[in-house]
C-alpha cells in the first residue's frame, strides 16, 4: 500500500526558506524544532504547493471524515489541494511533536473554521494556518496562543473602500496622508497584522479589523497591537514580522510577549512500501 511521511525539515533563519539541506533532515531539524519549543521559540513551517507535482489522493487517508468531505466540496482543484496539503502539514507536525501518526491527530474546527485539537495533550503548542498564492505557512508556540497570515502582494480592488472597512480612525488618518502609489502596500500591510491577530483570537474574518490597531508601516521589530475601548483583552499582543519568500507579506500574532522567532521549510516526501 502508499504510505506518506511526515515531512523533511530543513532549518532557516535567513531571508528566504532554504531548499535542500544536508545531514540526516528526517530527525535533526525535528530535534532542533522541539528544542525551539521547549526555549520559548515562535516557529514558522513553510510549505511551497508547486515544488513537487501532488496527487492528493495521496494525502486523503491521512485526514478525517469531515476534512474528506470539505476537500470534494471545494469550488477549485487548486483550494482543494491547499486545504488537503495544508491539513496534512498540520497533522505532520503535530504528530511528529506528540508522537502520534498524521492520522490519529484529533483535529476539529472552532466555530470560525479555526484548526483547533478536540482534546488536551499535555506540551502541545498552540498552532495557526495560513495559506496564500503557491505557499503555507504553519506557526507554532507554547505557553501562548499564536495567529498568522500570509499574503500575496498584489493590486488591491477599491483600495479606499477597503480602508473605511478596516482601519481605525487613527489608521485612516494616516492613509490619507500616503501617496496613492504607496496606499496600496500599507493597507495590505495592515490587512495582514489585523488577519494575524483575528486568527489568534478565533474569530478570523468574521471579526472586527476596526477594532485593532496595528499600524500601516512594515513590522520591523516587534510591535504593540492597540485594541479599541470595548476589545481590549487581558494580556498584550504583539505582531511579528515573518520572512517568507519574495513577494509575500506576513505576520505572525503573540499573546503576551514577543519571543525569539524560527523559521523552517518543510517538503512533501511520500514514502512506498509493501
Amino acid at each position: 500500500m502508499r504510505r506518506v511521511q511526515s515531512p523533511a525539515f530543513e532549518v532557516e533563519s535567513v531571508a528566504v526558506p532554504a531548499l535542500g539541506g544536508t545531514g540526516d533532515a528526517s530527525r535533526l531539524p525535528l530535534d532542533a524544532l522541539r528544542k525551539g519549543l521547549r526555549d520559548g521559540a515562535a516557529q514558522a513551517i513553510y510549505l511551497c504547493f508547486g515544488e513537487s507535482d501532488l496527487a492528493i489522493l495521496d494525502l486523503l487517508p491521512l485526514l478525517s471524515a469531515t476534512e474528506r468531505a470539505r476537500a470534494r466540496r471545494a469550488s477549485e482543484q487548486s483550494l482543494a489541494v491547499k486545504f488537503v496539503v495544508g491539513r496534512w502539514l498540520l497533522r505532520s507536525i503535530l504528530g511528529a511533536i506528540l508522537d502520534l501518526s498524521p492520522e490519529e491527530i484529533p483535529l476539529g474546527v472552532g466555530p470560525h473554521g479555526k484548526p483547533m485539537l478536540e482534546r488536551d495533550f499535555p506540551g502541545c503548542p498552540s498552532f495557526n494556518l495560513a495559506h496564500s498564492g503557491a505557499w503555507a505557512v504553519l506557526a507554532i508556540a507554547t505557553g501562548t496562543t499564536v495567529g498568522v497570515d500570509l499574503e500575496r502582494i498584489r493590486p488591491l480592488a477599491d483600495a479606499d473602500r477597503l480602508a473605511r472597512r478596516i482601519l481605525t480612525p487613527r489608521e485612516q488618518e494616516h492613509y490619507r496622508r500616503l501617496a496613492r502609489s504607496a496606499r496600496e502596500s500599507a493597507l495590505l500591510t495592515a490587512w495582514v497584522g489585523k488577519e494575524a491577530v483575528l486568527k489568534a483570537l478565533g474569530a478570523g474574518i468574521s471579526g472586527s479589523p476596526a477594532s485593532i490597531e496595528v499600524g500601516l508601516d512594515p513590522v520591523a521589530v516587534a510591535r504593540p497591537v492597540g485594541f479599541l475601548a470595548a476589545t481590549v483583552p487581558p494580556v498584550p499582543w504583539f505582531l511579528c514580522e515573518l520572512t517568507p519568500p519574495s513577494g509575500y507579506l506576513g505576520v505572525i500574532a503573540l499573546e503576551g510577549a514577543p519571543r525569539p522567532l524560527l523559521s523552517w521549510q518543510a517538503h512533501l516526501a511520500t514514502l512506498w512500501s509493501p
